[in-house]
């Protein structure tokens, strides 16, 4: 084990805490996407993928412990099911088990220089149905191949649906389908017959023991809750519904609206249950962060895996450079563009067109109810009769459908954040010409968009629902408000920032620090207070939510999540001497759980001084002939060497404990270089802090 993970064993936040590190991870983490929960996947051999893993990374802050380097990566840009399983998809994943990140991690962003496209044709062949068989062609995305992982490993073609993705939202209805196997889906069904028939404790008693077994399945709450509203004690029922409340149950009107609690209309309690929930409009299931170790169920709920969950890792593009993509200076633009944007609030217009052509058609039905939910959350919609917005200013989203489109000509422009939907064939498939690219969207500003990779027959559950516009009005980040929206991701290409959220309402706090004495020894004290300029009575409620819990990662690793509380003591007498990065993470209301991450460096005192470079933010790179390099002074007394590290790899070293070092960056990529210095005292190591080489 290195100095660093000894070290990371020796930092203990106090409190009533476990002693060994390991067990400050909850087994099962809470929801949302940020910095700390993705993964940057890069294609060691392609400067492209490496230049815009450099930019993306800057801009998003992403721990270095999240930056993965996969080589022999398929060089095609549509590749067979064993080079994406065997050369991408394990190594990838075994990658982050050894890093000890599979607790924390929740979505996939792969840099350019991956294929785009996976050949699944075993897959497709084992299909028996024969309109399966035509509907389901034998490409799917890379993306989309990622988010249903589970089944590539075990090679089965279940996947091969239209509801594969469980995470999706559906049908406001869907939150009373039959959400498990076996015994548990047996006493299910038994429960739902006693409630038809009127038998009304029994079915309560058994949805109660079922809720106790699976608490975070709210609507085995309100199914309690039903029966019990129905008894000669209905005021029993407000127990049961306040656990569903506390397991994400987001609807007041749908409670009020319910025959079944007709008994409790008068009831002062189930008043003031409904109004705390609101009235938020109810045709389809509300929007919940995504979380990678939570087991999703049909009805959209969810429960442990072990308990017959199913696990989905959600992923995306940063960019397709190859092919019919885009340039990589466009790549940065429209990332740089989308990093941008957060918490913005643009006072934008979702655009839907509709037109006689079929691709508009198909999504038809679903505008209503997502211009309902747009203007209930203050967001406003239009439908357009052309086929693309036209001299529109303020696009915060679309959703059209045409096979070829000149967006430039049009005059309209995305506003920062934006996302861009289009329903046609072969969007994504970057290798023809016949169809427009969903990358012109990117060039033209949208923060994300999708489109196919191969011939979907223009079938809604392969595109995302109009919803998608809702879902990210209310909140959500673009990648989870695409796989919110869509229920067969298998052949849709995303591509942009995926953690790019205008509307999120993070909590308004900031932190301070100070290193003290404290319960016999230095500790940083770290308090989350409100800017300067803001009051209780100041803040923007309407932008910004309470701190539902606060986390704590250290070197990228999560150590710790609590409730909020006053001061949050941190041990320093364990660490290891050297310089360690500190990120305080707090996070909003907990069903889409939008997080700030503030960065904080401790310097640890050790018996070996800590590994500094002189003027390291006046350092930027020189280019040379084919050689890109930078110079710098290092110092580190007492040390026998010092080594240069580039997110975890050797650069170069001196067998010094001062002096000049020269390192090349040709292989690295361009854009902003994140480097660091240990030093190595007899068999010791010693971090410095991490710098950016421009």
């Amino acid at each position: 084990m290195t100095t660093t993970g000894r070290s990371l064993r020796c930092l203990f936040l106090l409190g009533v805490l476990p002693v060994a590190l390991a067990l400050l991870i909850p087994r099962h983490a809470h929801a949302g996407i940020g910095p700390e929960n993705l993964i940057v996947v890069v294609n060691a051999d392609s400067e492209d993928s490496r230049t815009i893993a450099n930019h993306y990374v800057e801009l998003r802050k992403i721990p270095s412990l999240n930056v993965i380097f996969l080589k022999d990566v398929p060089t095609e840009l549509v590749t067979g099911l064993e080079g994406f399983r065997d050369r991408i998809l394990k190594p990838l994943l075994e990658e982050i088990d050894k890093r000890g990140l599979s607790n924390q991690v929740r979505a996939i962003a792969y840099s350019s220089g991956f294929p785009y496209g996976v050949k699944n044709q075993t897959h497709r062949e084992r299909l028996k149905d024969e309109t399966m068989n035509k509907i389901f062609t034998p490409v799917g995305s890379l993306n989309g191949m990622t988010f249903l992982f589970r089944f590539v490993l075990a090679d089965r073609e279940d996947y091969l649906s239209p509801t594969p993705n469980l995470y999706a939202r559906m049908p406001w209805q869907r939150h009373f389908a039959q959400p498990f196997s076996g015994d548990d889906a047996a006493q299910f069904e038994e429960a739902q017959t006693a409630l038809a028939d009127e038998d009304f404790s029994p079915a309560a008693a058994s949805f109660l023991e079922l809720l106790d077994k699976h608490p975070a399945q709210a609507p085995l709450g309100i199914l309690a809750a039903r029966a019990l509203a129905k008894t000669d004690q209905p005021a029993e029922a407000m127990e049961p519904l306040n656990r569903a409340v506390k397991a994400g149950w987001t609807s007041g009107v749908s409670l009020l609206e319910d025959e079944a609690f007709e008994a409790l209309r008068g009831n002062e309690d189930f008043q003031t249950l409904v109004a705390e929930l609101g009235d938020a409009p109810h045709a389809t299931q509300h929007a919940v962060g995504f979380e990678a170790t939570r087991g999703w169920t049909p009805n959209g709920w969810w429960t442990r895996a072990d308990l017959g969950g199913m696990v989905y890792l959600p992923a995306c593009m940063l960019a397709v450079t190859r092919g019919n993509g885009t340039s990589v200076d466009e790549a940065i633009a429209y990332l740089t563009r989308a990093a941008n944007a957060d918490h913005t609030f643009p006072d934008g217009t979702v655009y839907f067109t509709s037109t006689k052509d079929v691709r508009t058609k198909t999504r038809l039905p679903q505008f209503a109810e997502a211009m309902k939910y747009l203007q209930w959350l203050g967001r406003d919609a239009e439908v357009l009769s052309t086929a693309i917005p036209e001299q529109k200013k303020d696009v915060i989203g679309v959703t059209f459908g045409v096979a070829n489109y000149d967006w430039p000509a049009s005059k309209s422009q995305f506003l920062p954040g934006a996302l861009g939907d289009n329903l046609t064939s072969t969007s994504g498939d970057m290798r023809g010409s016949g169809q427009t690219k969903l990358t012109e969207l990117l060039k033209a500003g949208a923060a994300m968009a999708s489109g196919t990779v191969t011939e979907p027959y223009a079938l809604p559950f392969k595109f995302p629902l109009p919803q998608l516009h809702g879902y990210y009005a209310e909140g959500a980040t673009a990648l989870e408000a695409y796989h919110l929206s869509v229920t067969s991701p298998y052949q849709l290409l995303l591509v942009g920032d995926p953690l790019c959220q205008p509307f999120a309402r993070p909590p308004a706090e900031v932190i301070g620090a100070q290193i003290v004495q404290h319960a016999g020894g230095r500790a940083m004290l770290i308090k989350t207070v409100l800017p300067p300029d803001q009051t209780t009575e100041t803040l923007d409620k309407q932008r910004t939510s309470p701190i539902s819990e606060v986390e704590f990662y250290l070197e990228g690793k999560l150590v710790r999540r609590t409730a909020p509380q006053e001061v949050y003591p941190i041990k320093l007498d364990g660490l290891q001497g050297g310089s360690y990065e500190l990120r305080t993470t707090l996070i909003g209301e907990p069903r889409l759980a939008p997080k700030k991450t503030i960065l904080t460096w401790i310097d640890a005192k050790g018996l070996y001084p800590i590994p500094q470079v002189q003027d390291s933010e006046k350092l930027v790179a020189t280019q040379t002939d084919a050689m890109r390099t930078v110079e710098f002074q290092a110092k580190a007394i007492g040390a026998d060497s010092i080594r240069v590290m580039h997110f975890g790899n050797e650069l170069t070293r001196i067998d010094s404990d001062q002096g000049p070092i020269r390192v090349d960056l040709t292989e690295l990529g361009a854009g902003p270089i994140r480097l660091r210095l240990i030093a190595d005292y007899r068999g010791q190591e010693v971090q410095g802090r991490e710098w950016i080489v421009n």
